[in-house]
Protein backbone atom coordinates (compact mmCIF):
# COMPACT_ATOMS: atom_id res chain seq x y z
CA UNK A 1 0.00 0.00 0.00
CA UNK A 2 1.35 3.41 -0.89
CA UNK A 3 1.86 5.81 1.95
CA UNK A 4 0.28 9.22 1.62
CA UNK A 5 1.43 12.53 3.02
CA UNK A 6 -1.23 15.12 3.81
CA UNK A 7 -0.09 18.73 3.59
CA UNK A 8 -1.97 21.97 4.00
CA UNK A 9 -1.59 24.49 1.19
CA UNK A 10 -2.32 28.11 1.99
CA UNK A 11 -3.06 30.06 -1.17
CA UNK A 12 -4.34 33.64 -1.20
CA UNK A 13 -5.24 33.43 2.46
CA UNK A 14 -7.27 30.19 2.20
CA UNK A 15 -6.66 26.59 3.20
CA UNK A 16 -6.74 23.75 0.69
CA UNK A 17 -5.87 20.04 1.12
CA UNK A 18 -3.05 18.67 -1.01
CA UNK A 19 -2.45 14.92 -1.26
CA UNK A 20 0.85 13.51 -2.44
CA UNK A 21 1.21 9.85 -3.31
CA UNK A 22 4.41 7.83 -3.42
CA UNK A 23 7.40 8.63 -5.57
CA UNK A 24 6.01 6.66 -8.49
CA UNK A 25 3.18 9.11 -9.17
CA UNK A 26 -0.51 8.32 -9.25
CA UNK A 27 -1.20 11.21 -6.90
CA UNK A 28 -4.30 13.37 -6.80
CA UNK A 29 -4.63 17.11 -6.48
CA UNK A 30 -7.93 18.51 -5.24
CA UNK A 31 -8.44 22.03 -6.61
CA UNK A 32 -11.82 23.75 -6.91
CA UNK A 33 -13.08 24.26 -10.43
CA UNK A 34 -13.54 27.74 -11.83
CA UNK A 35 -17.18 27.84 -12.85
CA UNK A 36 -17.61 31.36 -14.19
CA UNK A 37 -16.14 33.01 -17.28
CA UNK A 38 -14.25 36.21 -16.54
CA UNK A 39 -12.02 38.94 -17.95
CA UNK A 40 -8.63 40.20 -16.84
CA UNK A 41 -8.72 43.29 -14.59
CA UNK A 42 -5.14 43.79 -13.46
CA UNK A 43 -3.30 43.46 -10.18
CA UNK A 44 -4.61 46.74 -8.73
CA UNK A 45 -8.15 45.35 -8.78
CA UNK A 46 -7.05 42.34 -6.73
CA UNK A 47 -5.25 44.61 -4.25
CA UNK A 48 -8.53 46.26 -3.24
CA UNK A 49 -9.33 43.20 -1.13
CA UNK A 50 -5.94 41.50 -0.94
CA UNK A 51 -3.68 44.45 -0.09
CA UNK A 52 -1.39 42.48 2.25
CA UNK A 53 -0.79 39.77 -0.35
CA UNK A 54 -0.19 42.40 -3.03
CA UNK A 55 2.36 44.19 -0.84
CA UNK A 56 4.18 40.92 -0.10
CA UNK A 57 4.12 39.92 -3.77
CA UNK A 58 5.93 43.16 -4.65
CA UNK A 59 9.04 41.81 -2.92
CA UNK A 60 9.03 38.57 -4.90
CA UNK A 61 10.84 37.99 -8.20
CA UNK A 62 7.54 37.58 -10.03
CA UNK A 63 6.11 40.78 -8.56
CA UNK A 64 8.70 43.20 -9.95
CA UNK A 65 8.07 46.12 -12.27
CA UNK A 66 9.43 44.65 -15.47
CA UNK A 67 9.67 48.04 -17.15
CA UNK A 68 12.58 48.77 -14.84
CA UNK A 69 13.60 45.42 -13.34
CA UNK A 70 17.18 44.32 -13.92
CA UNK A 71 18.00 47.72 -15.42
CA UNK A 72 16.12 47.14 -18.68
CA UNK A 73 12.61 47.18 -20.12
CA UNK A 74 11.48 43.55 -20.23
CA UNK A 75 8.02 44.39 -21.55
CA UNK A 76 8.45 46.85 -24.40
CA UNK A 77 12.16 46.33 -25.00
CA UNK A 78 13.83 43.76 -27.24
CA UNK A 79 11.02 44.10 -29.74
CA UNK A 80 8.57 42.79 -27.19
CA UNK A 81 10.24 39.37 -27.17
CA UNK A 82 10.16 39.20 -23.37
CA UNK A 83 6.59 40.47 -22.96
CA UNK A 84 4.84 37.07 -23.08
CA UNK A 85 6.36 36.08 -19.75
CA UNK A 86 6.38 39.49 -18.08
CA UNK A 87 2.75 40.48 -18.57
CA UNK A 88 -0.65 39.17 -17.53
CA UNK A 89 -2.86 37.22 -19.91
CA UNK A 90 -0.60 37.53 -22.94
CA UNK A 91 -2.28 35.96 -25.95
CA UNK A 92 -5.55 35.42 -24.07
CA UNK A 93 -8.93 37.12 -24.63
CA UNK A 94 -8.97 40.37 -22.61
CA UNK A 95 -5.30 39.80 -21.71
CA UNK A 96 -2.25 42.00 -22.25
CA UNK A 97 -2.11 43.69 -25.65
CA UNK A 98 1.23 45.11 -26.87
CA UNK A 99 -0.58 48.00 -28.58
CA UNK A 100 -0.45 49.96 -25.31
CA UNK A 101 -4.15 49.71 -24.45
CA UNK A 102 -3.68 47.46 -21.41
CA UNK A 103 -1.10 49.10 -19.10
CA UNK A 104 -2.89 47.56 -16.09
CA UNK A 105 -1.75 44.15 -17.29
CA UNK A 106 1.95 44.95 -17.47
CA UNK A 107 3.92 42.75 -15.11
CA UNK A 108 3.09 39.31 -13.74
CA UNK A 109 -0.15 39.98 -11.89
CA UNK A 110 -2.28 37.78 -9.67
CA UNK A 111 -4.44 36.70 -12.59
CA UNK A 112 -1.51 35.20 -14.45
CA UNK A 113 -1.62 32.37 -11.91
CA UNK A 114 -5.16 32.62 -10.53
CA UNK A 115 -6.98 33.21 -13.87
CA UNK A 116 -9.09 36.23 -14.97
CA UNK A 117 -10.71 37.82 -11.94
CA UNK A 118 -13.68 39.93 -13.03
CA UNK A 119 -16.29 37.40 -11.90
CA UNK A 120 -14.55 37.04 -8.54
CA UNK A 121 -14.29 40.82 -8.13
CA UNK A 122 -18.01 41.23 -8.84
CA UNK A 123 -19.05 38.49 -6.40
CA UNK A 124 -16.14 37.13 -4.33
CA UNK A 125 -16.42 33.35 -3.96
CA UNK A 126 -14.11 30.38 -3.76
CA UNK A 127 -15.96 28.90 -6.74
CA UNK A 128 -15.19 31.66 -9.25
CA UNK A 129 -11.44 32.00 -8.92
CA UNK A 130 -8.60 29.51 -9.35
CA UNK A 131 -7.30 29.38 -5.81
CA UNK A 132 -4.49 26.90 -6.54
CA UNK A 133 -2.71 27.37 -9.88
CA UNK A 134 -2.16 24.45 -12.21
CA UNK A 135 1.57 24.42 -12.97
CA UNK A 136 1.10 22.96 -16.44
CA UNK A 137 -1.01 25.92 -17.57
CA UNK A 138 0.82 28.63 -15.63
CA UNK A 139 4.43 27.96 -14.57
CA UNK A 140 5.16 25.80 -17.61
CA UNK A 141 4.21 28.56 -20.03
CA UNK A 142 7.28 30.58 -19.13
CA UNK A 143 9.74 28.25 -17.44
CA UNK A 144 10.84 26.78 -20.77
CA UNK A 145 13.44 28.16 -23.21
CA UNK A 146 10.67 29.55 -25.43
CA UNK A 147 7.21 30.75 -24.39
CA UNK A 148 4.62 27.94 -24.29
CA UNK A 149 7.10 25.58 -25.94
CA UNK A 150 5.75 22.59 -24.05
CA UNK A 151 2.32 23.03 -25.64
CA UNK A 152 3.60 21.34 -28.82
CA UNK A 153 5.91 18.42 -29.61
CA UNK A 154 9.33 18.94 -28.08
CA UNK A 155 12.32 16.97 -29.29
CA UNK A 156 15.99 16.99 -28.47
CA UNK A 157 18.20 20.01 -29.11
CA UNK A 158 20.24 19.48 -32.29
CA UNK A 159 23.03 21.09 -34.30
CA UNK A 160 20.41 22.62 -36.59
CA UNK A 161 18.68 24.46 -33.75
CA UNK A 162 21.85 26.40 -32.90
CA UNK A 163 23.40 26.53 -36.35
CA UNK A 164 22.89 30.30 -36.64
CA UNK A 165 24.01 31.08 -33.10
CA UNK A 166 27.53 32.27 -32.31
CA UNK A 167 29.29 29.88 -29.92
CA UNK A 168 29.50 32.44 -27.12
CA UNK A 169 25.81 33.30 -27.45
CA UNK A 170 24.51 29.84 -26.62
CA UNK A 171 22.20 30.54 -23.69
CA UNK A 172 19.05 29.00 -22.21
CA UNK A 173 16.26 31.14 -20.73
CA UNK A 174 14.11 29.96 -17.80
CA UNK A 175 14.13 26.23 -18.67
CA UNK A 176 13.07 24.76 -15.32
CA UNK A 177 9.91 23.03 -16.59
CA UNK A 178 11.55 21.43 -19.63
CA UNK A 179 14.52 20.47 -17.43
CA UNK A 180 12.15 18.78 -14.97
CA UNK A 181 10.67 16.83 -17.87
CA UNK A 182 14.13 15.91 -19.15
CA UNK A 183 13.52 17.46 -22.56
CA UNK A 184 15.80 19.44 -24.90
CA UNK A 185 19.03 17.71 -23.96
CA UNK A 186 21.57 17.76 -26.79
CA UNK A 187 20.66 14.76 -28.97
CA UNK A 188 19.29 12.99 -25.88
CA UNK A 189 16.04 11.11 -25.47
CA UNK A 190 13.63 12.47 -22.86
CA UNK A 191 14.63 11.77 -19.25
CA UNK A 192 11.77 12.82 -16.93
CA UNK A 193 13.10 13.33 -13.43
CA UNK A 194 11.66 11.84 -10.23
CA UNK A 195 10.24 15.22 -9.19
CA UNK A 196 8.09 15.18 -12.31
CA UNK A 197 5.80 12.71 -10.57
CA UNK A 198 4.89 14.99 -7.68
CA UNK A 199 1.42 16.21 -8.58
CA UNK A 200 1.33 19.88 -9.63
CA UNK A 201 5.05 19.88 -8.97
CA UNK A 202 5.99 23.56 -9.22
CA UNK A 203 3.14 24.77 -7.01
CA UNK A 204 3.35 21.93 -4.49
CA UNK A 205 7.10 22.39 -3.95
CA UNK A 206 7.47 26.16 -4.29
CA UNK A 207 4.46 27.71 -2.57
CA UNK A 208 5.78 26.62 0.82
CA UNK A 209 2.49 24.97 1.87
CA UNK A 210 3.74 23.60 5.19
CA UNK A 211 4.60 26.44 7.63
CA UNK A 212 6.14 23.96 10.10
CA UNK A 213 8.74 22.75 7.61
CA UNK A 214 12.20 24.15 7.06
CA UNK A 215 13.18 25.90 3.86
CA UNK A 216 16.64 26.06 2.39
CA UNK A 217 17.35 29.39 4.07
CA UNK A 218 15.42 29.33 7.33
CA UNK A 219 14.55 26.88 10.07
CA UNK A 220 11.24 26.59 11.82
CA UNK A 221 9.13 27.77 8.91
CA UNK A 222 6.87 30.78 9.33
CA UNK A 223 3.71 32.30 7.96
CA UNK A 224 2.92 31.42 4.37
CA UNK A 225 2.76 34.44 2.12
CA UNK A 226 3.49 35.62 -1.41
CA UNK A 227 6.62 37.52 -0.41
CA UNK A 228 10.32 37.30 -1.03
CA UNK A 229 10.80 33.78 0.38
CA UNK A 230 7.46 32.32 -0.70
CA UNK A 231 9.01 30.41 -3.59
CA UNK A 232 11.74 28.70 -1.59
CA UNK A 233 11.31 24.92 -1.83
CA UNK A 234 9.24 23.53 1.02
CA UNK A 235 11.34 20.64 2.23
CA UNK A 236 8.40 19.16 4.10
CA UNK A 237 7.17 17.90 0.74
CA UNK A 238 10.47 16.02 0.34
CA UNK A 239 10.08 14.00 3.54
CA UNK A 240 7.85 11.34 1.99
CA UNK A 241 10.65 10.15 -0.31
CA UNK A 242 13.75 11.37 1.54
CA UNK A 243 12.83 10.46 5.12
CA UNK A 244 12.74 13.94 6.64
CA UNK A 245 13.11 17.58 5.68
CA UNK A 246 16.51 17.73 7.41
CA UNK A 247 17.75 14.74 5.44
CA UNK A 248 16.40 16.27 2.22
CA UNK A 249 18.23 19.51 3.00
CA UNK A 250 21.50 17.65 3.59
CA UNK A 251 21.10 15.64 0.37
CA UNK A 252 20.25 18.79 -1.58
CA UNK A 253 23.34 20.62 -0.32
CA UNK A 254 25.60 17.63 -1.04
CA UNK A 255 24.25 17.30 -4.58
CA UNK A 256 24.52 21.04 -5.16
CA UNK A 257 28.17 20.95 -4.12
CA UNK A 258 28.91 18.03 -6.47
CA UNK A 259 27.14 19.67 -9.41
CA UNK A 260 28.85 23.01 -8.81
CA UNK A 261 32.24 21.27 -8.81
CA UNK A 262 31.41 19.54 -12.10
CA UNK A 263 30.19 22.77 -13.68
CA UNK A 264 33.29 24.65 -12.52
CA UNK A 265 35.39 21.96 -14.18
CA UNK A 266 33.41 22.52 -17.37
CA UNK A 267 33.12 26.31 -17.48
CA UNK A 268 35.33 27.74 -14.78
CA UNK A 269 34.55 29.50 -11.52
CA UNK A 270 32.67 32.75 -11.06
CA UNK A 271 35.34 35.49 -10.73
CA UNK A 272 33.40 37.01 -7.82
CA UNK A 273 32.62 33.73 -6.05
CA UNK A 274 34.99 30.82 -6.68
CA UNK A 275 32.49 28.37 -5.17
CA UNK A 276 30.02 29.05 -7.99
CA UNK A 277 30.24 28.24 -11.72
CA UNK A 278 30.99 31.04 -14.17
CA UNK A 279 27.79 31.97 -16.04
CA UNK A 280 29.96 33.27 -18.90
CA UNK A 281 31.81 29.92 -19.17
CA UNK A 282 35.09 31.82 -19.26
CA UNK A 283 37.28 29.01 -17.98
CA UNK A 284 37.45 25.27 -17.51
CA UNK A 285 37.21 22.68 -20.26
CA UNK A 286 35.04 24.91 -22.46
CA UNK A 287 37.57 27.74 -22.58
CA UNK A 288 40.44 25.31 -23.08
CA UNK A 289 38.63 23.60 -25.96
CA UNK A 290 37.83 26.91 -27.65
CA UNK A 291 41.47 27.97 -27.38
CA UNK A 292 42.83 24.62 -28.58
CA UNK A 293 40.68 24.72 -31.72
CA UNK A 294 40.85 28.48 -32.35
CA UNK A 295 37.08 28.91 -31.95
CA UNK A 296 36.00 32.55 -32.15
CA UNK A 297 33.14 32.75 -29.62
CA UNK A 298 31.89 36.10 -30.91
CA UNK A 299 31.11 35.16 -34.51
CA UNK A 300 29.33 32.39 -36.36
CA UNK A 301 31.71 32.22 -39.29
CA UNK A 302 32.12 28.43 -39.25
CA UNK A 303 28.80 26.88 -38.16
CA UNK A 304 29.56 23.54 -39.82
CA UNK A 305 33.03 23.10 -38.34
CA UNK A 306 32.98 19.94 -36.22
CA UNK A 307 34.81 21.59 -33.34
CA UNK A 308 32.41 24.50 -33.30
CA UNK A 309 29.47 22.09 -33.27
CA UNK A 310 30.96 20.12 -30.40
CA UNK A 311 31.63 23.31 -28.46
CA UNK A 312 28.04 24.48 -28.95
CA UNK A 313 26.69 21.12 -27.83
CA UNK A 314 28.80 21.13 -24.66
CA UNK A 315 28.05 24.81 -24.03
CA UNK A 316 24.30 24.15 -24.37
CA UNK A 317 24.45 21.36 -21.79
CA UNK A 318 26.48 23.56 -19.43
CA UNK A 319 24.09 26.50 -19.76
CA UNK A 320 21.08 24.20 -19.46
CA UNK A 321 22.19 22.68 -16.16
CA UNK A 322 23.04 26.13 -14.80
CA UNK A 323 19.71 27.71 -15.75
CA UNK A 324 17.53 24.65 -15.17
CA UNK A 325 18.77 24.08 -11.64
CA UNK A 326 20.13 20.55 -11.45
CA UNK A 327 18.05 19.62 -8.39
CA UNK A 328 14.90 19.68 -10.55
CA UNK A 329 16.15 16.55 -12.35
CA UNK A 330 19.41 15.17 -10.91
CA UNK A 331 19.86 12.18 -13.29
CA UNK A 332 19.30 14.44 -16.29
CA UNK A 333 21.81 17.00 -14.98
CA UNK A 334 24.44 14.33 -14.50
CA UNK A 335 23.82 12.95 -17.99
CA UNK A 336 24.13 16.41 -19.57
CA UNK A 337 27.42 17.08 -17.80
CA UNK A 338 28.78 13.65 -18.75
CA UNK A 339 27.82 14.26 -22.38
CA UNK A 340 29.45 17.71 -22.39
CA UNK A 341 32.72 16.34 -21.01
CA UNK A 342 32.67 13.56 -23.60
CA UNK A 343 32.28 16.01 -26.49
CA UNK A 344 35.09 18.22 -25.20
CA UNK A 345 37.44 15.25 -25.02
CA UNK A 346 37.34 14.64 -28.79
Amino acid sequence: MQKRLILVAVVVGTVLPVVLAGCGGGSTFNAPAVVAAANFLGRAACAVCHSEIDAAFSSQAHGLNFRTAHGRDLIGGFGGACAPCHTTGFGEPSGYNPDGTTPQLEGIGCEECHAPGSAHADAPSRANITRTPNAETTCWDCHVPRYKQLRGPVGATTDLMLRNTAPGQVVVHHPQASFLLGKLGWNLADMPGPHRFVENTCVTCHLNPDPTSISLEQAGGGPVDHGEKALLPDLGTCAHCHGSDLRAKAEFEEFEEEINAALIELGGADPDDPTRPDEAAGGGLLAAYAAAHSIDLTTNAYPDNRYVRRYKAARWNYEYVLAGRAIHNPPFAERLIEDAKDRLSR
